[in-house]
């Protein structure tokens, strides 16, 4: 799947994408329209120039979603995108290091030393004639007078005020200059998350803490793992592979967990979680809440390493 003839060393992952895509025959333009994804930030992507796209989870949105297009591994893809972004934050820090040259002492018989011009001295009380202190006088008097005149006469003249252009003409060059980005769809970065998070994790991973006395049944992967009741403030965690169930019985309030993302409400009766239906059990009135949250936790491990 990932062997192709123009493998550029320096972008990896952008030639990768190019090659596949071409291979397929489509255009980036047809791409852009099927992903709703802008054209600039696929050209940005098959260039390597992962900077010019949105920080966090967006980028890797886009990346994701461009190699699943082309039925490539997505994983495999982000993978070699965290490594290319460590390898230059590395790259970063290592130029950032600088090394002052050594600079030898001059040596005293080699370099000359400058002499410097002899000043020239002037008798203490050699006395100053009259008239050249009266002569120097008129120059200052005439050259404040000839000042005076000068800022007298630009102030009448007025400064040569800038040509107003017309409010059409302004609005118009300003809307040109003014580059409004395309908002990203939340729901479909949402669905990503969610997708990368639990559809492609290697367990599913469900937490129950109880919130009042109640009365619990877990099956994983078909096997009982758990049946009793749990009482107030505990909680318990279980693991499968492919498929969770929880029957519940006695119910005083049950809050449910699955890979870190609160489910909806569970009722009684049995529930059945696997990675096909686990997107219906979470709500999504706090999509955008839980996108910025875990953009902002990407960030700061960003900055971390």
């Amino acid at each position: 799947m990932f062997d192709f003839d123009d493998e550029d060393k320096e972008n990896p992952i952008g030639s990768l994408l190019r090659y596949h895509r071409v291979q397929k025959k489509l255009d980036l333009d047809r791409v852009s329209e099927d992903l709703r994804i802008r054209q600039d930030y696929l050209e940005a992507i098959e260039q390597g120039r992962f900077d010019l796209l949105p920080s966090g989870i967006y980028r890797r949105s886009f990346v994701k979603a461009y190699a699943e297009y082309l039925k490539l591994d997505a994983g495999h893809v982000l993978t070699m995108l965290d490594e290319q972004e460590q390898a230059q934050r590395k790259a970063t820090k290592e130029d950032q290091t600088v090394v002052k040259p050594h600079q030898p002492e001059a040596s005293q018989e080699t370099e000359a030393v400058e002499e410097k011009p002899a000043i020239p001295t002037y008798p203490r009380h050699a006395p100053r004639t009259a008239g050249k202190g009266i002569g120097y006088g008129i120059s200052i008097f005439l050259g404040l007078l000839i000042g005076a005149a000068c800022v007298i006469f630009l102030f009448q003249m007025g400064v040569e005020k800038p040509q107003r252009l017309p409010v059409d003409q302004l609005s118009a060059e300003a809307e040109s200059l003014l580059v409004i980005p395309e908002p990203p769809d939340t729901m479909q970065l949402f669905r990503d998350l969610l997708q990368e998070q639990i559809g492609s994790a290697p367990e599913l991973i469900l937490r129950v803490e109880a919130q009042g006395r109640s009365w619990i049944q877990i099956f994983s992967d078909g096997n009982q793992l758990y049946t009793g009741f749990i009482n107030e403030n505990m909680s318990a965690e279980f693991k499968a592979r492919q498929e969770l169930s929880i029957n519940i019985g006695v119910n005083e309030g049950i809050k449910a967990f699955l890979n870190g993302f609160e489910l909806v409400p569970l009722e009684k009766g049995i529930t059945r979680i696997d990675r096909e239906n686990f997107s219906e059990l979470i709500p999504t009135d706090r999509a955008n809440e839980i996108v910025r949250a875990w953009e902002s936790r990407s960030e700061e491990a960003v900055s971390g390493d």
